[in-house]
């Protein structure tokens, strides 16, 4: 989606990367998602970063599958998501060779 939009903007690389340090930097990389409290779970849920870690985290480390109800939730989000950036790629396609 944000490369489809970079040749609009021109400094939506450089936002990127700081939006993509603050989410690395504040996902639960260190330490189980368990740990943080109760009332900023749910924001942390909202960090992409951390949905990913949470469902790799299980395999590796306790040698357990992670929950399908957090599966079945990421595969429907980033479903979702692939099928917008399609159509969005779709709509704006032919106006980017004229922006660049």
């Amino acid at each position: 989606i944000f490369s489809t939009l970079g040749p609009f903007i021109g400094d939506i690389s450089e936002v990127m990367k700081l939006v993509l340090r603050v989410l690395f930097y504040a996902s639960p990389i260190t330490y189980p998602l368990s740990k943080v409290p109760e009332p900023y779970q749910t924001l942390m849920w909202l960090n992409p970063v951390s949905s990913i870690v949470e469902i790799v985290r299980p395999p590796i480390i306790y040698g357990t599958m992670p929950s399908s109800d957090i599966l079945i939730i990421f595969f429907g989000l980033t479903s979702l998501l692939l099928i917008f950036a399609i159509w969005l790629f779709n709509r704006i396609k032919h106006a980017i060779p004229d922006v660049v």
